[in-house]
């Protein structure tokens, strides 16, 4: 049985913790009870700007800001479950010395990944791009793979909304097109984003999680789909 998608967590000022928001068809009463008891806010971090990395499957993997110079690794929290039980401390985040990474730090999406999470390291110049990606296995950090390409056009930047489908890392560019990266290969594409869907500004076009052949772009206005190719 597909995963019930119970609400969002939402950034309202940059400033604040994450909010935890019910969709409207959580109310339902199979979705109730859950709701109820489940442990989905983060009110009581005293730490300001803590950033949620990734969620899925009962999941909701979390960090916080480096510029506080906070003591606090990264943690996994599956909210259904009993308090105490709750949360699980992951080791310190390979360090680098590539500016502003971690780039993401993302859940596995397949079930028999025995992968803890990942994390992603990317820096690019002009249409050159360096990634190396880290896997966390058995409480150990190890590098997955590092990569490189000469890309057809330059990314200019590349955006933090980063998410992790079908084996493949999908990461919005400010150039307008979203470039792939595959874990089974470690090789990068670009995927161009359906006629007439174009980035403005952060914010207005954001990659959803979707099934085998598409990808969801949430955009103002509703929501588009763009194909992704086999080998993209």
């Amino acid at each position: 049985m597909p995963s019930q998608l119970l609400g969002v967590y939402v950034s309202i000022d940059g400033f604040s913790n994450p909010k935890f928001v019910s969709l409207p068809d959580a109310s339902r009463p199979e979705h109730a009870a859950a709701l109820r008891h489940g442990n989905f806010s983060f009110d009581d971090m005293d730490c300001p700007l803590l950033t949620i990395w990734d969620c899925r499957n009962d999941r909701v993997l979390y960090g916080f800001s480096e510029s506080f110079h906070v003591a606090f690794d990264p943690a996994v929290r599956a909210p259904l479950r009993c308090p105490g039980e709750d949360t699980v401390m992951l080791p310190p985040q390979p360090s680098t010395t590539w500016p502003n990474c971690p780039h993401a730090m993302l859940l596995p999406d397949e079930d028999n990944d025995d992968s803890s999470c990942y994390c992603v390291d990317i820096v690019n110049k002009d249409q050159t791009v360096h990634a190396k990606v880290f896997v966390l296995r058995a409480g150990s950090w190890t590098v997955h793979f590092s990569a490189m390409a000469d890309l057809a056009k330059s990314p200019q930047e590349i955006l933090t909304m980063t998410l992790l489908m079908r084996g493949k890392i999908y990461m919005l560019t400010m150039a307008g097109y979203i470039l792939t990266l595959d874990l089974a290969t470690t090789r990068f594409s670009i995927v161009d984003p359906p006629r007439g869907v174009e980035f403005e500004y952060t914010g207005n076009l954001v990659p959803c999680r979707g099934d085998d052949s598409v990808l969801p772009l949430k955009c103002e206005g509703g929501q588009a789909y763009c194909l992704v190719p086999e080998d993209g």
